[in-house]
């Protein structure tokens, strides 16, 4: 997983649009660059694990998907532990990548995310 930009993002659940990432980053990942993904360190109480850890799709990376606590939606999953390829890679230390497919995106906005979407049960740190 790689930073592609520097811009932070605001996601929302794409189904019932409660905000599930409060700034989040566009990211690739090292093994499919072609697949539109965010990346976050950040925690939001709107989300929830869902399922037993399991090996990704595109490398040996374990993770566990991660749900919209309001409607059920994936919208994404977490990271427990890289594999040899992406931990190669000292960029990489993000906590939670969010599919583009299952979120809405928007720009991120400091005014807007305090007095908005913080209100919905959101916290800053995991």
């Amino acid at each position: 997983m790689r930073r592609n930009s520097t811009n932070p993002y605001t996601l929302l659940c794409k189904e019932c649009s409660i905000l599930v990432a409060p700034k989040a980053y566009e990211s690739v990942l090292l093994t499919n660059q072609t697949i539109p993904l965010f990346s976050t360190n950040e925690h939001c109480n709107n989300t929830r694990e869902v399922y037993n850890q399991y090996t990704s799709a595109y490398c040996s990376c374990k993770v566990r998907d991660i749900a919209c606590k309001n409607c059920g939606n994936i919208v994404g999953y977490n990271i427990y532990r890289l594999c040899k390829l992406c931990s190669a890679d000292q960029s990489i230390c993000v906590k939670s990548v969010f599919l583009e497919k299952n979120v809405s995106v928007h720009k991120y906005n400091f005014n807007k995310l305090e007095n908005e979407y913080f209100n919905k049960e959101c916290t800053g740190e995991r």
